[in-house]
């Protein structure tokens, strides 16, 4: 009894001296670390003043130098036109499955609701097997709902799931070539509709920009599809938490697609956002699908030799647009 007891006494101190560490690091350290190791968490952190939080990738910042005097955000374009106040919770190659995490440390009625922009692209093999994952995993580890101390003590100890570039590369090549696409052979994969012949051999610009889009629009999304779980935490964490939910389907180079690729690729991106749209818009429930996906010219995307939701002025005020318009249909 009396080892038992010692036993006791010092898992007791042990634990009282990682709550006081905790403590202390939350007050001293926490949100400087933040800054520089978890900038998602720290636009978060920053942002609970608002009505609204606005999840995104570079969508919400990216801009055509060349051309925008107005370099405005989308998030800022939409808490301006909106009575509701929408602050941007955003970085660059974010996705869902860092996303959610984060919303997890929401407490009920911090805010209001979240705007999460559904990138249709990130079901793609190159973003789910993207080369910038490991940095992304590395700082989700500090976004998990655990004492803050515990998460840096795992980050520093490098408590994730680390894949190296080459095994990344191998896992979207064989996505290339397996995953099954609902049309004809040879059609019927990525990697077999890239070699379809096209705008004469794979040095023309027209046939390599053809084949990304392929890449990156060409899937057959399904309950079990990788990042569909990710969308649905972030679902059921809105529920639990009484928040209402914005997904936002935002715009692909549809037009470019369609000029280059025809119906076929058409049909797909049209069977997976009715997929989407489906499987989340529940208004009942104050979850919402916003299926922007087509609403942009080919001219509104300022990355021509690659498929990005880059877009110059115009096209990030009309998406912003639509946002503050279901924003304040909503909250009237």
């Amino acid at each position: 009894m009396d080892i038992l007891k010692n036993i006791v006494i010092r898992l007791g101190l042990v634990a009282l001296l990682f709550c006081g560490a905790n403590f202390i690091y939350n007050q001293f350290f926490f949100i400087d670390f933040l800054q520089d190791h978890g900038t998602l968490l720290y636009y978060q952190q920053n942002a609970l003043d608002a009505d609204y939080l606005y999840y995104s990738a570079s969508s919400d910042f990216s801009y055509d130098p060349k051309n925008d005097t107005n370099t405005d955000r989308i998030s800022t374009i939409i808490d301006d036109n909106t009575t509701i106040k929408l602050k941007h919770v955003t970085e660059a190659g974010h996705h869902a499955g860092i996303f959610a995490p984060a919303i997890e440390r929401l407490d009920e009625n911090e805010v209001k609701g979240i705007v999460i922009v559904l990138n249709y692209r990130s079901f793609s093999p190159e973003w789910l097997e993207s080369y910038n994952e490991n940095s992304l995993l590395q700082s989700r580890v500090l976004y998990e709902d655990r004492p803050n101390l515990a998460n840096r003590v795992l980050m520093s100890l490098n408590a994730y799931d680390q894949v190296p570039d080459k095994e990344r590369e191998e896992h979207f090549l064989a996505m290339f070539r397996d995953w099954k696409l609902p049309l004809e052979a040879p059609k019927n994969t990525i990697d077999s509709w890239c070699q379809v012949e096209k705008y004469g051999d794979w040095r023309n610009p027209k046939r390599q920009l053809a084949d990304h889009l392929i890449k990156n629009y060409a899937f057959d999304l399904h309950e079990n599809s990788p990042r569909m779980s990710d969308f649905d935490q972030i679902a059921k964490s809105a529920s639990e938490k009484n928040l209402n939910l914005i997904f936002v389907i935002i715009p692909e180079n549809v037009e470019l697609a369609d000029s280059l690729l025809g119906e076929d690729i058409i049909s797909i991106m049209n069977k997976n956002r009715a997929f989407l749209k489906k499987r989340y818009h529940k208004p009942n429930e104050n979850q919402h699908v916003l299926d922007i996906m087509d609403i942009l010219k080919d001219e509104n995307f300022t990355d021509r030799d690659y498929p990005t939701e880059h877009y110059n002025f115009e096209g990030r005020n009309k998406v912003a647009m639509e946002v503050a318009n279901l924003l304040n249909t909503i909250e009237k």
